[in-house]
């Protein structure tokens, strides 16, 4: 089952070694939904799944993050991670919308099957020339202590 790989940065970090002892990510949210102002469409991924009962899906996620943290598998997947919404077509481009003026310079790519909405690359450097550069008489000032 693919997009499904889904440990939170806090079990990458170290914070916590399961999900679900992290209460703010989707893993939770999947697990106990919540009975007011769920953030997950589940329909939507039922019908993304194929599957038509949501406890089905939280058996095959729960077994899912088991088996990544019994093999090790604790690294982020750069598309989901790196944009700011995944999904549709449709559901990508109403966020784009959503965002007004925040979202005009940003960019929606096709990425395998998924749609992706994503900041504009650009590299560090561009921003932060001079406080990167090599040290020189120009970008250094000598501390002296008065004795």
């Amino acid at each position: 089952m693919t997009g499904l790989h889904c440990l939170t940065l806090m079990v990458r970090a170290g914070v916590v070694t399961h999900s679900q002892d992290w209460k703010w990510c989707g893993y939770c949210e999947i697990q106990s939904p919540p009975q007011r102002y769920a953030v997950i469409n589940t329909a939507a991924l039922l019908q993304l799944f194929g599957l038509t009962g949501f406890r089905q899906f939280q058996n095959i996620h729960n077994n899912r993050i088991d088996a990544d943290l019994e093999n090790g598998q604790l690294t982020r997947e750069p598309g989901w991670s790196e944009s700011i919404a995944v999904g549709h077509k449709q559901f990508v481009h109403d966020v784009q919308s959503a965002l007004c003026i925040h979202g005009q310079h940003r960019t929606v790519q096709l990425e395998d099957d998924k749609f992706a909405f994503k900041e504009v690359q650009s590299a560090y450097t561009a921003l932060f020339g001079c406080e990167k550069a090599a040290l020189s008489p120009d970008n250094t000032y000598i501390w002296q202590m008065n004795s």
